[in-house]
């Protein structure tokens, strides 16, 4: 055993003089568990960081195609924006024809299981369907508050504020064109003629789809990239 291998101690042997030696040193308890846990949880941790990078840098690239002149290339972007959202929230899609949808439905959503039913992506008012239906999963569930489920309605959850709210979660969600706005507005009013709910819940739906909210959320989203373009300048001159 070398001194790298003890701990020097002194005793004082029976003539009275000190004595040096140098006692075992006991190997470290190695709790192997703990250090593959610790080894798990920061593999777990750089795959999160480098899906959360992909996403990003997924949407940019979805984004950017959105803002083309060539109508392919916006097309292009919705679906690549769709699959970008759906794997960011987790989210199941199904891509269902029109005509293979229950009678009276468009689209519909599972909460519960987050999945959600949707026609494929084909143009500006299909896009704002898919995120209508992905502001029903990522919204609050239905109960308590301003919602009211119209009893009448017994096949589907018919509720003015879970639609006000999943148009609005779908306004967060992606750049909302003219068309795509209409269709938000043309949803909403149908609902307000066909379903009863609190006084409240009927203002807000008229909020959501005034042309004012349109006119704020372009605006909002102008500044932000002014902001975003800026700091991208700073970058590139450092």
């Amino acid at each position: 055993m070398t001194d790298d291998d003890c701990f020097e101690s002194v005793r004082i042997g029976p003539d009275g003089e000190p004595r040096f030696f140098c006692p075992p040193l006991h190997p470290p308890r190695f709790d192997i568990e703990h250090y593959a846990r610790l080894a798990q949880e920061r593999r777990e941790r750089e795959q999160k960081e480098r899906t959360a990078r992909q996403l990003h840098s997924d949407d940019a690239r979805a984004k950017t195609l959105m803002r083309s002149s060539r109508s392919d290339e916006r097309l292009r972007g919705y679906r690549f924006l769709a699959d970008v959202l759906a794997r960011r929230h987790g989210i199941a899609v199904e891509w269902r024809a029109p005509r293979e949808m229950p009678v009276g439905a468009a689209a519909f959503a599972s909460v519960r299981r987050r999945r959600i039913v949707v026609p494929p992506i084909v143009d500006d008012e299909t896009l704002a369907i898919f995120l209508h239906e992905a502001g029903h999963v990522l919204c609050e569930r239905c109960g308590g508050g301003l919602h009211a489920p119209d009893p009448r309605v017994r096949d589907w959850l018919c509720c003015l504020q879970c639609e006000t709210l999943a148009w609005a979660r779908a306004l967060t969600l992606a750049p909302f064109s003219l068309e795509m706005f209409r269709r938000l507005q043309q949803s909403l009013a149908t609902y307000r003629r066909s379903t009863a709910g609190p006084r409240e819940a009927v203002a807000a739906l008229d909020r959501t789809r005034s042309n004012t909210t349109f006119a704020e959320d372009r605006q909002r989203r102008v500044k932000f990239r002014i902001a975003e373009d800026l700091v991208q300048q700073w970058r590139r001159s450092r």
